[in-house]
């Protein structure tokens, strides 16, 4: 992977696509931020955290989205993932047997989703673990009142070769978190954060490392959101360093 993650001398300002008709606008804002700040080029490239959030502003009650339905996250070059070091979840074991049941080391990541169950507020807790072969990450999903949720689902992720990205995350978001017993559920507001580390070899290993993240860095990152009834959303914004 190239080692240099993009700078630039403005501060970066988070991108708002807008979809549908003027009476029914959908607003995405995207976000990423990585650290810790790599000030002098280092003998190995060290561990690093991707903390990433995504919000959704629709024109229903409260600025009630429409129900997500499928994402595709595009993320660039001057990081690179150590997938294959780490161990792997099944979500199928998941859904049988519960989230503690996965290996020691494939947990990556932890989150939280804010969303509208039906007309309530609620948080979901979520956890990422890493997919089978480093070719997915699966993201476990709970919670309990108003809607009870525990779903967890695999989520594609594929390095690209050659054009300006290299990683795309497809995130198909399953029936069991769209509705609920009857209850839909319209997602406000997604923050995750992925920076797992591991002992491989006699050396601390990250789950995502990079060579250069200057003070002042930052490097485009795309997502691409499809909703139930309601118009696609493209963004294109930051991520940050720091």
């Amino acid at each position: 992977m190239r080692r240099l993650l993009l700078s630039g001398a403005a501060a970066a300002v988070i991108s708002v696509a807008s979809a549908g008709s003027a009476a029914a606008e959908t607003q995405v804002q995207l976000d990423g931020r990585l650290s810790p700040v790599i000030r002098e080029v280092p003998r190995q490239p060290p561990s690093m955290t991707l903390r990433m959030t995504a919000r959704f502003i629709g024109d229903g009650p409260g600025f009630q989205p429409p129900i997500l339905d499928h994402s595709v996250i595009r993320f660039p070059y001057g990081s690179r993932l150590n997938n294959r070091l780490f161990p792997h979840c099944d979500p199928a074991l998941i859904n049988r047997r519960g989230p503690d049941v996965c290996p020691r080391g494939s947990l990556i990541g932890r989150g939280y989703a804010n969303v509208f169950a039906d007309t309530e507020r609620q948080r979901l807790t979520a956890r990422m673990f890493n997919g089978r072969d480093g070719k997915s990450i699966v993201f476990y999903f709970h919670g309990t009142n108003p809607a009870r949720v525990d779903v967890a689902f695999a989520a594609p992720l594929r390095r690209l070769r050659g054009g300006m990205w290299n990683y795309v995350l497809n995130v198909p978001v399953p029936e069991a978190l769209q509705v609920v017993a009857g209850i839909p559920i319209y997602v406000r507001e997604f923050v995750s954060t992925v920076g797992a580390t591991r002992r491989v070899d006699g050396r601390r290993r990250g789950f995502i490392e990079a060579w250069s993240c200057p003070p002042g860095g930052q490097a485009p990152v795309q997502g691409d959101f499809d909703f139930l009834e309601s118009a696609p959303v493209g963004v294109r914004s930051w991520i940050r360093c720091g």
